[in-house]
Formats: C-alpha cells, sequence, structure tokens
C-alpha cells in the first residue's frame, strides 16, 4: 500500500520511514516545505529550522529510494496548507492511499497533518509519539533503530552552543539529562533540531565538505524562539 511521508530530513522523518516500510507500508514519496529567502549565501532552498539545502534532500531521498517533492515558498510568511494542497494534487501520485506526518512534537501539528491529509482524500497516519514517558521512548526507538543525525540547530533557551553540530546519541542525551532531567530527548519544545545522514533505510550514508562554517541568528515569527542555524558555505555533497 503506497504511502507518502512529510519529510523535514530529521532524526523523527527517519523513525517514520523505519517504522512504516517496518509495517509493510511501500512508502514511495517524500514531501518537504522549503524557503528561498532563508538562504543569504545563494538561491538554493532550505529547510527552515536546520538550513538543510534542496541538494542534500534530493540525496536523501535518492538514497531511500524515494520520489521527493518539495513545495518551495519564498519566505515562512507564504507558508499555507491550501498552496500545499495545490501542489500535491497536481504531483502527488494517484495511487498513494497513506499519508503521514513525520514528527509528533504536539497536537497542532498532528492534527494539521490530519486535516492535509483529509483534504487530499488520503487515510493519515501517525507514527512518532513524544509523549508517553517525556519522549523517552521515542528517543530509544531512534537508537535501536541504528538511525544516524547530526544536532544541526539548537535553541539557546535550552541549550548551550557547545551542543551544536553534536552526533544524536546517547552522549548527547546524556547532556541533555545534565542540564535539565526534564528536557525532551526528542525536542518536543523544539529544543533542537536534526539531519538524518544514515539509517537502515538508507543504501548509502549523506557526507558533505565544507571549507569553514559560520552561526547565523534568526528570529522568525514562525520559530516563537531564537535558534542558532549552521550554514555551510560552499557545499559539496558527495557519498
Amino acid at each position: 500500500m503506497k504511502t507518502a511521508l512529510m519529510w523535514s530530513g530529521g532524526k523523527d522523518s527517519a523513525s517514520a520511514l523505519y517504522k512504516l516500510r517496518r509495517q509493510g507500508l511501500e512508502v514511495t514519496t517524500l514531501i518537504t516545505t522549503m524557503f528561498v529567502n532563508l538562504n543569504k549565501n545563494n538561491s538554493e532552498p532550505i529547510v527552515e529550522g536546520t538550513s538543510v539545502p534542496l541538494s542534500l534532500m534530493k540525496l536523501q531521498a535518492q538514497s531511500v529510494g524515494c520520489e521527493l517533492i518539495p513545495i518551495i515558498f519564498n519566505d515562512p510568511s507564504e507558508f499555507n496548507m491550501d498552496s500545499i494542497i495545490d501542489v500535491l494534487r497536481v504531483k502527488l501520485s494517484k495511487d498513494i492511499i497513506y499519508g503521514s506526518g513525520g514528527y509528533g512534537k504536539n497536537f497542532q501539528a498532528i492534527n494539521w497533518h490530519i486535516e492535509l491529509w483529509n483534504k487530499l482524500g488520503i487515510t493519515p497516519l501517525q507514527t512518532i509519539d513524544h509523549y508517553t514517558n517525556n519522549g523517552k521512548d521515542a528517543a530509544d526507538d531512534i537508537l535501536q533503530s541504528n538511525i544516524k543525525a547530526k544536532v544541526m540547530s539548537i535553541n539557546l533557551k535550552y541549550l548551550p552552543i557547545e551542543l551544536h553540530g553534536s552526533e544524536y546519541d546517547t552522549n548527547f542525551i546524556q547532556a541533555l539529562s545534565n542540564i535539565n532531567p526534564d528536557l525532551s530527548p526528542v525536542a518536543s519544545q523544539n529544543e533542537f533540531q536534526t539531519f538524518c545522514y544514515d539509517s537502515p533505510d538508507f543504501t548509502f550514508p549523506i557526507k558533505w565538505t565544507h571549507d569553514g562554517q559560520f552561526i547565523k541568528q534568526t528570529n522568525f515569527a514562525t520559530d516563537y524562539l531564537n535558534f542558532m542555524h549552521t550554514f555551510y558555505k560552499n557545499i559539496k555533497p558527495f557519498y
């Protein structure tokens, strides 16, 4: 049964893909929303929050064997469900039966995805649970599934800048607990965001080089909080 997945490129998206495929569903399509004007380096669209460019999202889709449908807005102020639906009605295969969100941070996000799929006439699924045990069960699922991810942005309200760029692993989760035992290891309050570079569903890992890193502070209305983002100069994806 063919399934489409909303894809941010992070650990939760990878976990959703992992679970859906092991439930016997044929995930054929990844859908991502991206923004052009957030990228001050060039015109390549990027994911809000992690600054991952379209070129790397394409490599992720290629590695997991899925079609990628990027829905590109100029900036977050233009983001809206109707525009997404208009694109998907044209580009989404007619034999898609199920649709899943790639994360479960809050009920508002889950309900948004359910409304989206229902309007498209597609049965909604939700595979990610950030609520049980403060997200610790979800974090265990990610690590036990051998999903590999990097922490691409951190929220300075909760975390020190030193954790920026960390591997998402048991050491990182322990560091969160040392800072505050109540912090969710799956970032239910947007404490951090990640980029998945490898998992059992990847046919090749995503690697990249850069010749310099610099930090850019953003304060978008849709973020509600200030994030520190990584931008990679002269991205050279390879595998």
